[in-house]
C-alpha cells in the first residue's frame, strides 16, 4: 500500500479581472476546536507568476495584512498591480494563466504553505 505524507497547502483557484481590485478576501484559521489561530508575530507573502518555476520577479504580489488574535488573513490584489498582465485572446489561453501561493513564516521560523492554485486572468470590458 502506498502511503503519501507533506503538507502543500490547500487548492484555490482565483479568477481576477485585469484593471479591476481582487479583494480584499479575508482568510480565517481556525483551531480543531473552532477558536483563531493565534497569527501574532507571523508574516505571510502572496505573489503571482506565469509558472511555479518562473524565476524572480513575480507577475504580482498580493498585499496582506494579518490580525494576529482574530486569526485572519486579508488578501488583495490592487487593480495597478494586475493591469498590465497578460490576457491572451480567449479564456482558455494559456497566456491568461498563472499560478499563485500563499505562504506563512511562523514566530519559530517554519515557512508553512496556506494556499495555491490556478489564476485565470479575464479582461475587461470598460
Amino acid at each position: 500500500m502506498t502511503k503519501t505524507i507533506g503538507q502543500i497547502g490547500q487548492r484555490l483557484d482565483l479568477n481576477i479581472r485585469r484593471g479591476a481590485d481582487f479583494g480584499p478576501y479575508v482568510i480565517a484559521l481556525q483551531n480543531p476546536d473552532g477558536t483563531p489561530v493565534d497569527l501574532t508575530g507571523t508574516s505571510v507573502a502572496a505573489a503571482m507568476r506565469r509558472s511555479f518555476d518562473t524565476p524572480d520577479p513575480p507577475a504580482a504580489t498580493f498585499t496582506t495584512a494579518i490580525d494576529g488574535p482574530a486569526g485572519e488573513i486579508t488578501l488583495n490584489l490592487p487593480a495597478a498591480a494586475n493591469a498590465a498582465l497578460d490576457t491572451g485572446p480567449k479564456l482558455s489561453s494559456p497566456r491568461s494563466r498563472y499560478v499563485w501561493d500563499l505562504v506563512i513564516t511562523w514566530t519559530d521560523g517554519r515557512v508553512e504553505p496556506l494556499l495555491y492554485g490556478e489564476v485565470r486572468m479575464l479582461r475587461g470590458i470598460s
